[in-house]
């Protein structure tokens, strides 16, 4: 897909609506050929045929009229866009500053002042450090041209300001190898990050700087700590902490159209981690509270947040009533917003597998866990999360009593995760897949596995076996 095919594909109606009024505001009663390109593209969606339409609209031959027009396309949609979300807080920042840079080519630069005054309020009403460090450097650039401009004001601020940012940015950046980290595991791993106590040692000397107290700072310490206490799976003081941010939050009216993507993070590692608890009626109160704050503002996050909500759902009912979950996925599956991100797939079908297998319908888990494999997103999903999957997988198909077929997808597991399987914090898979065989070999050798098993039994498990192995392994001896 190209740039100008994606780029119509995400517009929103109001986005393409104000499009068409930007580009209808002349020769609107010609047939344009870049609204027929637009429509085209719109309509046939990831089946577009460039070379079909461009053939259509230029005849055989070179393609760069429609190259062309693609770019004029392209640069138009860019321009109704920037018009269009003009009230968003830093492009009318970026906007000031452009309208400053041209003020200054024309040498009107009591012009110039006017639009850096409004930019330097804007930037530190919504705490735009970064935007700040030009916004300044622009005012001593000008107090080269009005004398009633005093420089040293703007070169204290700026060395302010470059202090701060120093200090936020040396905190971001930690989060930042943090969040990488844990995105590209999942937490389905034994890696210990090294980033944690630098982390820790960063925030605890940040957080005692007075002069970085502001909304900006608070929500990056929130988010520090949070993940701090996520990646050590230090659940109870990470529900106090959550309880207490989101009350100071909450009460002192910091939530707001702006940030309200921190105040739903909050939520869900709230819902989260009262469901690691064990406080599943306190976890579903809380997802009551998300839900009402995912439809606020018009649900203009409900794209992003909605599957987190669903999650924190099937997690909870998967304890309390199973077929609750089942319906629940159910209802998510039929949904034509299921198609919209292909993670819903992901989480759908590896859900369904397990609740099924809980009440032991092993073929209606088996078609789960088939179902899984052909999603879009699954090969892109971490190799260590399919591991995982393909050891549930042959759980399920031990317990089924198809033993021949056991030991056909027992073989292919073998090849596919061989590297897996040979490294040292995969070393209780790599016993568990060995015990496993053994009982394949011959159900009645569970006698002569008995030692072997109660031994692997008296070591706790943790949260990245998909089944329990020590439960079922119990539960089959």
């Amino acid at each position: 897909m190209g740039l100008l095919e994606e780029l119509i594909l995400i517009m929103s109606k109001e986005e393409i609506q104000a499009y068409k009024l930007y580009t209808n505001r002349k020769n609107s009663f010609k047939e344009r050929k870049d609204i027929l390109l637009f429509d085209a593209i719109k309509k046939e969606g990831s089946s577009f045929k460039e070379d079909l339409i461009a053939l259509n609209m230029y005849g055989p031959g070179s393609k760069n009229p429609f190259y062309r027009l693609k770019n004029r396309l392209t640069n138009n949609i860019f321009k109704s866009l920037s018009v269009h979300h003009f009230d968003n807080e830093v492009n009318h920042i970026y906007h000031l500053l452009g309208l400053a840079n041209l003020f200054n080519k024309k040498r009107s630069f009591n012009l110039v002042l006017n639009c850096l005054k409004k930019a330097e309020e804007k930037a530190l009403k919504f705490e735009y450090y970064e935007l700040l460090e030009v916004i300044y450097s622009d005012f001593i650039k000008v107090s080269q041209e009005l004398i009633d401009v005093n420089p040293q004001l703007y070169i204290d601020k700026r060395l302010i300001n470059s202090k701060r940012l120093e200090k936020l940015r040396t905190l971001e950046n930690a989060i930042s190898i943090l969040n990488y980290k844990l995105r590209k595991t999942q937490n389905f791993t034994s890696e210990k990050f090294d980033i944690i106590p630098y982390l820790e040692d960063v925030v605890s000397k940040l957080v005692d700087d007075k002069t970085l107290l502001t909304l900006k700072f608070r929500t990056k310490v929130y988010r520090a700590v949070s993940q701090i206490l996520l990646s050590k799976q230090d659940f109870t003081s990470l529900e106090v902490y959550l309880i207490d941010v989101y009350k100071q939050f909450s009460e002192e009216n910091l939530f707001s159209e702006s940030n309200h993507d921190t105040k739903l993070q909050m939520l869900t590692y709230l819902v989260n981690t009262l469901f690691k608890n064990k406080k599943i009626k306190d976890s579903l109160n809380w997802i009551k509270s998300l839900n009402e704050s995912i439809n606020e503002y018009n649900g203009k996050l409900k794209a992003k947040y909605q599957i987190y909500y669903y999650n924190a759902l099937v997690n909870n009912y998967n304890v309390i009533d199973k077929d609750k979950s089942i319906a629940i996925l159910e209802e998510i599956k039929n949904s034509d917003w299921m198609k919209s991100d292909s993670y819903f797939g992901i989480f759908v079908y590896v859900n369904l597998a397990l609740n099924w297998f809980d009440k032991f319908n092993y073929k209606a888990s088996l078609k789960n866990f088939q179902a899984l494999k052909i999603q879009d997103q699954y090969k892109n999903t971490s190799e260590s999360l399919r591991f995982k999957w393909a050891i549930g997988e042959l759980i399920v198909r031990y317990s089924s009593n198809n033993i021949a077929a056991f030991k056909m997808k027992l073989k292919e597991f073998k090849v596919e995760y061989s590297e897996l399987l040979n490294l040292v914090e995969n070393k209780r898979d790599l016993k568990f897949i060995q015990i496993l065989e053994g009982l394949s070999k011959n159900q009645k050798t569970i006698y002569n596995l008995k030692d072997e098993i109660n031994s692997f039994c008296s070591v706790e498990g943790s949260d990245e076996e998909l089944i329990d192995y020590k439960s079922w392994l119990k539960s089959v001896n």
